[in-house]
């Protein structure tokens, strides 16, 4: 199903070709940046106003209580908002305006974020962001407003 305010591509030859090359043009941002190599996050599906990013678990991340530290994983689930938005928005640097994540259990174990846009104007884009423990229980849950910015 769409989601509202996103303007999803036409599949065009010529348009499958320029998402091609930014979705491309993203992963490849994703994987250069500084951060994402020291924390060891990847990115898997990057497209249509959805992203999905891991962050293994590492001991380093652990806090004094044991858990990971929640400020680890409220960058985890910014990472992946900015990312659902970049994917839908060509021509256009995302920085983060605010997000606000609620956390709802402790945490000991590899997590997975999931940005979803669910709405996008021509300055500014709304997400909903999702943190999930190995591949099912949700740790943390929260939204995200992003600045567009044409390059």
């Amino acid at each position: 199903m769409p989601l509202p305010g996103v303007v999803h591509q036409s599949s065009r030859a010529g348009d499958t070709s320029e998402r091609s090359a930014h979705l491309d043009k993203l992963k490849q941002l994703f994987e250069t940046a500084p951060v994402s190599r020291f924390l060891g996050m990847t990115l898997g599906y990057c497209e249509n106003g959805v992203a999905r990013v891991r962050l293994p678990f590492r001991k380093e991340f652990v806090e004094g209580h044991g858990v990971i530290h929640g400020g680890l994983i409220g960058l985890l689930g910014d990472t992946a908002g900015n990312f659902a938005v970049g994917s839908v928005s060509p021509g256009s640097t995302v920085k983060t305006v605010e997000f606000k994540l609620s956390l709802l259990s402790s945490v000991q174990g590899d997590l997975l974020a999931i940005g979803e846009v669910v709405r996008k104007g021509r300055t500014l884009a709304t997400c909903r962001l999702e943190v999930v423990e190995g591949n099912d229980r949700v740790v943390a849950i929260g939204l995200a407003t992003y600045a567009l910015q044409a390059i």
